[in-house]
């Protein structure tokens, strides 16, 4: 037979690559990926069906000499596998419970390109293959596939009966007595449904990232030569850790702080003997919890053979924070950061060129990232975003900060991190000082393992005097104004970043009254800051090093924020000021309050920081009535009950009381992505995750394959859609500020196509601005924003640089200030 080919490069044939061998070498790779959680063989299988359509009479004819022609190339082999793999498997069958390998795979293969969608998909693209793509055209012929497994036996798929068993199946073969009971089969049959979608999506990474090694290895070798990074060991890592830590034991005082993180540390090396599995690891403010639960996660790793941590935490600024830290312990080439801010280009003039391979599927042994970049891949159905997911088995997975789950996203999240631990070898961390209360709320019956002890005496002596709770009440804006500028340190949190701006300029304006800012001086020279989320990343993050420094060398310190500055910017204040929001809010805010545990008084005496919770007295009723029905409005309300039944003692109690609460008052699943909303209440139509395995009653297949194979009824595009850790409906606008800014300004104009390109888009994140819709509207009809390519670009002229403020970043376009911005 003549030669079926798999990739051109020209018109010259020697430089083609054979279908046989790219169907060869990816499942070869994709057979090893699926190894890791013991699906070699259906890796295999994918490797060898993915791209059997290519042997389609019009592709090989037409699309391979680059003429306009539509080949749906990857449902020809989606339908290989539904007529191999897709009967019902009897407790005889490898596979076992009813487990429909065929539904499985042809999802991850009609995806491999495009995305894997829904059953309806695969209905009707797998029944378009029997009509011709055109009028008067023939029906596609893949007569010649058969020719080629009959010449090539290694192309040929593995049988149904050498495919690995099913978590699930193997479950039910050892314990079927179990399923008499109607409560386990409920749990079990959601945990089957689940469980499928789970074990689609690994497959689908384990296919497309091996797809796009070959086929990079092939079209571009010179790119693939990068890969493959010489990476440290787990034990040569945890040894560096170690060296690190005594280091620091060495340099440290006998003091109550340094005792309670040496317990932590001890809790944590005593903890990673244990199996793999799911922990929580609940340590005060202060606690040392970032070298500590590094210290578990490496040495757990060690102990249980398994190949990265993956350390993911809610906030950029944290991840920079946290990576910076690792990469003094670790060395930069053993740490990939990856979130939207990072400059891969000022790595790779430092020698670090494949990071920007690494961050495609996270091949690093210490991976350091965003909650949003983790959590949302795990129900993504996109191949760039899933394409990490087979490493994320058998690895360790630390979740910073665990309470800012979002409340409605928490028992799928749950869901997929206990499928993540049962299925996939891989141990969980939930991770923060205010452990949200999900005990009883594992949907598949796991119950995580307290890495921390409860070192009560320890921990009250360490932390309980570090501050003090006052509860202020309402106060007048005014009088807040006067408190701060009496004080020559404090922070002072508030909800909105309108208040934030209102409460920094007034104070701005008290001091400069006061004669404490210079006319010729800007304030945060003379140590006045603001935060917020409009300033841009680099910006913000330069203010921040300067409020260290000031901290630091004890010179006047006033910032006024918003919550950004909470959960782990590691800042110390003697002076915080809350306003009243959810309970877990104030205690972070109340970790940047004498977080070293080292205020004193006149005589040297340690003495608590104080922490003032208050709210502002001045609030319109539109304010009042939305308050009371938005959820922030009822954790609000549930913190002021608590705080002040409880004395202020905020407590593990209090703050297991908080989210139990707050869960009575928003379901945990309130976009019903695995079910329901957790109140009983059903949304969107939809069965939901753990019942889509089954329900076909809002299908209408006709006949063929699918009425005969069809039952896993997924619908991935859904599931993607739905789950996002983050919603923004703001717009992404570009300010040219700083030098890189505006080098990135200039290319932005000579290179029109490199507009288009992802890279420049990363590039620009740390020079970004999120801007809801309503003041993108003023903004555009003030002639303030260009739009260069997909870029939204905020107009640099001399006549509207006053829009981005040195001191407080991005302002409405009908305010004027007069410093103008430096460029």
């Amino acid at each position: 037979m003549s030669i079926l080919w798999a990739h051109s490069k020209d018109e010259d044939e020697a430089e083609w690559q054979p279908l046989s061998e790219h169907l060869v070498n990816v499942s070869e790779l994709s057979a090893e990926f699926a190894s890791t959680f013991g699906y070699e063989q259906w890796g295999r299988a994918l490797g060898l069906l993915h791209d059997a359509g290519k042997s389609c009479d019009r592709f090989q004819n037409e699309r391979l000499h680059n003429r306009p022609v539509s080949v749906d190339h990857a449902a020809f082999g989606a339908k290989r596998a539904l007529e191999l793999y897709g009967g019902r498997g009897d407790k005889d069958d490898a596979c076992g419970s009813g487990a429909y390998v065929g539904e499985l795979l042809a999802y991850a293969i009609l995806g491999h390109h495009g995305g894997m969608k829904t059953s309806i998909d695969m209905e009707n693209r797998i029944e378009r293959l029997g009509t011709p793509p055109s009028p008067g055209k023939a029906i596609d012929d893949y007569s010649p596939y058969y020719v080629m497994i009959d010449e090539f036996p290694d192309v040929v798929p593995p049988d149904r009966v050498d495919l690995e068993p099913t978590m699930l199946s193997r479950i039910m073969r050892s314990s079927p007595e179990a399923l008499q009971d109607n409560a386990v089969r409920q749990i079990f049959q959601q945990h089957l449904s689940f469980s499928g979608q789970a074990l689609t999506r690994m497959l689908f990474s384990c296919l497309v990232d091996a797809d796009w090694i070959d086929t990079e290895s092939f079209m571009s070798p010179e790119v693939a030569e990068k890969r493959g990074h010489d990476y440290d060991s787990i034990p040569m890592l945890l040894d560096r850790l170690e060296n690190h830590l005594e280091r620091l034991a060495g340099k440290a005082g006998n003091t109550p702080v340094n005792e309670a993180r040496a317990a932590v540390l001890a809790d944590c090396r005593e903890g990673a003997v244990s199996k793999p599995g799911l922990f929580t690891l609940t340590v005060p403010t202060g606690g040392g919890k970032t070298l500590s639960s590094m210290e578990f996660a490496l040495r757990h790793a060690a102990e249980n053979d398994l190949e990265r941590v993956i350390y993911a935490i809610p906030f950029t600024s944290i991840v920079e924070q946290s990576a910076t830290i690792f990469r003094d312990i670790f060395g930069a080439d053993n740490v990939l950061e990856h979130h939207s801010n990072y400059d891969f280009e000022e790595a790779a003039k430092e020698g670090r060129e494949y990071e920007r391979l690494a961050v495609q599927n996270w091949d690093a042994p210490i991976v350091v990232t965003t909650n949003v970049q983790l959590l949302e891949s795990l129900f993504s159905n996109k191949p760039g975003k899933c394409r990490k997911l087979h490493n994320i088995a058998n690895s360790v997975i630390v979740l910073d900060e665990a309470q800012t789950i979002p409340i409605e996203l928490i028992h799928p999240t749950l869901a997929a991190l206990e499928e993540l631990a049962l299925d996939f070898g891989a141990s969980i961390v939930l991770c923060t000082a205010t452990q949200p209360a999900v005990q009883n709320e594992w949907p598949f019956g796991s119950c995580p393992h307290e890495l921390c002890r409860a070192h009560e005496e320890l921990f009250s002596k360490a932390f309980d005097g570090r501050v003090h709770y006052q509860i202020v009440g309402e106060i007048l804006e005014k009088d807040l104004v006067d408190k701060l500028i009496q004080l020559h340190q404090a922070l002072c949190v508030v909800g909105k970043k309108a208040e934030a701006l209102t409460l920094y300029r007034d104070v701005v304006a008290r001091a400069r009254e006061s004669a404490l800012i210079e006319d010729n001086r800007e304030p945060y020279e003379e140590g006045f800051f603001h935060l917020s989320a409009h300033m841009i990343p680099v910006h913000r993050s330069q203010m921040i090093a300067k409020i260290r420094n000031r901290l630091d060398a004890g010179k006047r310190c006033v910032v006024i924020s918003t919550q950004l500055i909470e959960a782990g910017v590691d800042v110390d204040f003697p002076i915080v000021w809350r306003e009243m929001a959810g309970l877990d809010s104030i205690v972070q805010a109340a970790g940047r309050c004498n977080r070293n545990g080292g205020r004193t008084d006149e005589v040297g005496e340690k003495v608590p920081g104080d922490v003032f919770i208050f709210e502002f007295a001045e609030r319109d009723e539109a304010f009042v009535r939305s308050g009371t029905r938005s959820f922030l409005g009822k954790t609000r309300s549930i913190a002021s009950e608590l705080l002040n039944v409880d004395g202020l003692g905020i407590d593990a109690n209090t703050v297991d009381l908080y989210f139990r609460r707050c869960y009575q008052t928003e379901g945990l699943d309130a976009k019903c992505i695995v079910g329901d909303d957790g109140k009983g209440h059903r949304k969107y139509g939809s069965s939901g995750l753990y019942e889509d395995m089954s329900d076909q009653k809002h299908l209408s297949f006709s006949k063929g394959l699918l009425s005969r194979y069809m039952d896993y009824c997924y619908d991935f595009e859904m599931y993607a859609r739905t789950y996002r850790v983050i919603e923004d409906s703001g717009e992404s606008v570009f300010v040219p500020w700083n030098e890189k800014g505006m080098k990135l300004f200039s290319r932005l104009h000579s290179h029109e196509a490199f507009r288009e390109e992802a890279s420049l888009i990363r590039q620009l994140q740390p020079y970004s601005v999120s801007v809801y819709p309503q003041l993108m509207r003023e903004l555009e009809q003030e002639g303030l924003i260009e739009h260069l390519g997909l870029v939204n670009v905020l107009r640099m002229e001399d006549d509207c640089r006053t829009v981005y403020s040195e001191e407080t970043g991005l302002l409405p376009p009908d305010e004027e200030v007069l410093n103008v911005m430096v460029l």
